[in-house]
Order: structure tokens, then C-alpha cells, then sequence
């Protein structure tokens, strides 16, 4: 099902959580809901559920407005951040329950739980209690309590905060798996970056309530739209160094130093932000010269931390290179990943 957001608003008195939000999710894909704490990120999801009324704006879901509809008639599964499974009942009569309001015969019902549990893998655990079930059980539990009413939206808000960090790696993996076998629009909370860029077709990245970019991971990744979207994913966060641009040459504010871009700008002696992945760094003997602070080594290669001109930079050395704490180098720009950001708006430059 494609959902698409037309202006959607949300006030609570004086606050604003959603600002004039716009965007479309396509049909089938998983997507995530990606921003820091505070930015109406579950609040969105609330609106799309139904629960929360839209006060401004509309909801489409296949072109249908359903800015008014209750939840009931919606068809979206939601699973809650704390699972919300009831306590006094079994698994099996967990799953079951929508079933249940719904007045599904007895025998379909058995069918469509079986079906259901294992799908999710817990076909084992059908005569168990919640509170006999590991956090990972439960959450795949609630799971298939929103997806056995075969919904047309898939809601999950924040549904890995409450595991541990093995467990979120498998439960991420899982929730991709089951999300392809069923094929049904997923949207789901985050504000982990890494989480929503390992397993998301899409990412919906917000602020302050308001769109910041929609795009495929490797899209925000490699081709930000701005600052806010350069800063927000990437490990460790991209480096960010004030000065001045003058077509290919940038000129560091603190120091002088002059940096070499692996493009021509087109602007002359612009204040800009030069924004730089900690891949994006190669020796090159020709290249700025800078000292290196401090390493780290991580896996395959090194951290470093240059500086250069006065800046401060992480930076990734190969681990084969003859470098150690106090050297002085000479780096170069690559091609990819390297932006330029006006220093007070945040737009690309």
C-alpha cells in the first residue's frame, strides 16, 4: 500500500510535533522513521495509526483520505515499543485476540495462528505466558499479533530499544525477513541511524518535525541534502571545518591552510562549511600536510585523529601505512564524500 502525507500538521497547544510534513511511501518497502529524540517521529506514526487526529493536512493510503478514519478502519497492525502483550494470556490467545474482535471461526483462526507463529518463529512457544518468554520472544510474538489480521500498514515504533545489542542485530535481520515474505508497507521508528541504514529500503529522516530528506540509505548517505542530513548518519560523524571556497580551493578559517577540492565549487571566496567523511582521506605525497594527533586501530584500518591547519580531523589510515602518533602526513580529498555546507542556513552548496 502506498501512503503519501500532504502537509500533515500536529499541535499540541503551543507545541508543534509534525510541521507541514510531506512525503510518499511506497508500496511494499520497509521504512524508516529516522531522526533524534524529540523530532515527532512517533507522533507521525501515531497520526498514520489513527490514534492521534491529524490538525492539519492529509493522509492518503492507495489514494483513499483517511485523515479522518479511526484506527478500526485503517488496516494497520501497530506494535508498540514495550510490546504490550497481555500477561494473563498465552501466546496463542495473544496472536489470536484480533482475531478474536473480529469474529474469525474457531477453526480459520487455529490455521492463520499456526501460519502466523511460524512465520516469526515462535510455533514452540504457543502455550507459554509473556512473562515465560526472553525480550526477543516477545517483541516476534507482538509481531504476529499485528500481522495475523494480515494489515495493509505495518507500524513498529522503536521496536528493538528494549534488547540488548546481539539481540538487535538478529530482531533488525528478522523484521527485514518478514517484512519481504509478506510484502506488507512497513514503517518503523528509530533513532538509530545504524539500524535504520542496515535494513530500510527508504529513510525518512526528521527534525524539529519537519522532513529534512526521504531517499534510500546510501543516498542520504553519499548525496545529503544538507548539514543536518551529512551530520546525523555516519560513524564516526562527518568532519566539519569552517572557511572560505573559491572554486576547487578551500580555505580553512582557522590557520589559513589552503585544502585542495576533487571539484570546482563554482563559487569565489563563499564562507562555507567543508564537510569530510573519515573515508574520504587518502595519503598522497603531493596532499595537505597534517599531524597526527592520535590513533585508534579499528578491524581492517586505523582511525586517526589529523590536524590539520589548526583542525581538528578523524580520519581513516590504511593499516600497512608507516604512520604513528606525532608524524606528520599529507592527505588528499577524495572524490566521494566530501560536501559543502552554508554555514548558517545548513543548505548544500
Amino acid at each position: 500500500m502506498k501512503v503519501e502525507l500532504s502537509r500533515v500538521t500536529k499541535r499540541f497547544g503551543g507545541t508543534v510535533a509534525v510541521d507541514g510534513f510531506t512525503a510518499t511511501l511506497a508500496d511494499g518497502q520497509l521504512i524508516a522513521l529516522l531522526g533524534p529524540s524529540g523530532c515527532g517521529k512517533s507522533t507521525l506514526l501515531n497520526l498514520l495509526a489513527g490514534i492521534l487526529p491529524a490538525t492539519g493536512g492529509r493522509i492518503f493510503f492507495d489514494g483513499d483520505d483517511v485523515t479522518a478514519w479511526p484506527p478500526e478502519r485503517r488496516g494497520v497492525g501497530l506494535v508498540f515499543q514495550n510490546y504490550a502483550l497481555y500477561p494473563h494470556m498465552t501466546v496463542a490467545q495473544n496472536i489470536s485476540f484480533p482475531l478474536e474482535i473480529k469474529k474469525v471461526p474457531k477453526p480459520e483462526r487455529a490455521r492463520m495462528i499456526r501460519e502466523i507463529a511460524s512465520m516469526v518463529h515462535v510455533e514452540d512457544l504457543l502455550d507459554r505466558r509473556p512473562d515465560a518468554l526472553s525480550g526477543g520472544q516477545q517483541q516476534r510474538v507482538a509481531i504476529a499479533r499485528a500481522l495475523v489480521k494480515r494489515p495493509r500498514l505495518l507500524l513498529l515504533d522503536e521496536p528493538l530499544s528494549n534488547l540488548d545489542a546481539r539481540l538487535r542485530l538478529e530482531m533488525r535481520e528478522e523484521i527485514r525477513r518478514v517484512q519481504r515474505e509478506t510484502g506488507v508497507t512497513t514503517v518503523f521508528v528509530t533513532h538509530d541511524q545504524e539500524e535504520a541504514m542496515s535494513i530500510s529500503d527508504q529513510i525518512v529522516l526528521m527534525r524539529d518535525g519537519r522532513l529534512q530528506q526521504c531517499a534510500p540509505a546510501q543516498t542520504l548517505y553519499h548525496n545529503p541534502v544538507n548539514r543536518f542530513a551529512a551530520e546525523f548518519l555516519g560513524n564516526p560523524p562527518i568532519n566539519q571545518i569552517p572557511g572560505t571556497v573559491s572554486g576547487n580551493r578551500f580555505t580553512l578559517k582557522n590557520g589559513g591552510a589552503e585544502i585542495p577540492l576533487p571539484f570546482d565549487a563554482g563559487l569565489a571566496d563563499r564562507p562555507a562549511i567543508l564537510a569530510v567523511r573519515a573515508e574520504s582521506f587518502q595519503l598522497d605525497e603531493d596532499g595537505v600536510p597534517c599531524v597526527i594527533a592520535d590513533m585508534f586501530e579499528i578491524g581492517k584500518e586505523e582511525m586517526a585523529s589529523l590536524t590539520i591547519g589548526g583542525e581538528s580531523v578523524r580520519a581513516y589510515l590504511p593499516l600497512e601505512a608507516p604512520t604513528r602518533k606525532g608524524d606528520t602526513v599529507r592527505v588528499r580529498l577524495k572524490p566521494r564524500g566530501v560536501f559543502l555546507f552554508d554555514g548558517k542556513t545548513g543548505d548544500r552548496l
